[in-house]
């Protein structure tokens, strides 16, 4: 996991990425922005899949 805050405390974004021995991956990102209008948050949620041939 990834998270980072910037020096005023008005930004933080992170990311989470989860890895499956089976090569199924899931990932998170997201961003909470405090604005002089009002608080902002962003989420994204991904599924990856991949298969092995050989």
């Amino acid at each position: 996991m990834i998270l980072t805050v910037d020096e005023a405390n008005l930004i933080i974004s992170g990311s989470l990425e989860l890895n499956n021995i089976n090569n199924d991956d899931l990932s998170f990102n997201f961003s909470f922005i405090r604005t002089g209008m009002g608080e902002v948050f962003n989420f994204n949620g991904s599924i990856y899949a991949s298969l092995n041939s050989n």
